[in-house]
């Protein structure tokens, strides 16, 4: 009986695992990963960007800028690296950037002369696929509590949470329907028993 209960529980944690895993890329192929990073994410970095060209329009900012010096613009914008691509060009020619080799270049959100040679370019990234997303969470299991996995483990736990609760209750159900048969063949038999 014991050992019948431990296989039955593997197979409900196993099959309520693989419908978990199914759910969630489904989730965030269809629902989430879009309205993310097409909403959220891309509002945060409108505002970012309003933000940084409203404190660089500043004329007396301009010149504390003039002449580029990189290490002063790496530490300026360092608190945004990775969100936003800042890039200060000279005659469309890049001289400085905060560009992650890990994105690609999305729109551009603002531009800013910043005197008649240099400007100041302000751009998104394009967001991640899904497919990507998803398969770097899945062989990473040792880092999904982390703060950028969350996106993608808490719909996990979720759906692994409903599914192995459905298997449990479908369960519950099947042993009750089982014990219901029995005793009502039991009380038949009494019943016959008593009659006779």
């Amino acid at each position: 009986m014991d050992k019948s209960r431990l296989i039955i529980g593997t197979m409900f944690i196993s099959l309520s695992f693989v419908l978990a895993l199914l759910a969630t890329y489904l989730f965030g192929y269809f629902f989430n990963h879009d309205r993310y990073w097409n909403g959220t994410v891309h509002r945060v970095n409108v505002n970012q960007a309003a933000l940084v060209y409203s404190i660089a329009s500043d004329t007396d900012i301009k010149k504390q800028l003039l002449p580029i010096d990189t290490e002063q613009l790496d530490q300026i914008f360092d608190p945004i690296n990775g969100l936003l691509l800042v890039e200060v060009s000279l005659n469309d020619k890049v001289l400085w950037s905060n560009a992650s080799p890990r994105y690609t270049r999305g729109e551009v959100l603002r531009l800013l002369d910043l005197n008649e040679e240099y400007r100041l370019s302000l751009s998104s990234y394009l967001p991640p696929k899904w497919n990507y997303l998803f398969i770097r969470w899945i062989t990473q299991p040792a880092r999904w509590f982390e703060m950028s996995f969350n996106p993608i483990t808490m719909p996990f736990l979720w759906f692994w949470s409903l599914f192995f609760l459905c298997f449990c209750m479908g369960g519950l159900l099947m042993k009750s329907n089982y014990l219901e048969s029995d005793a009502l063949r039991i009380l038949k038999r009494i019943e016959e028993k008593t009659t006779v």
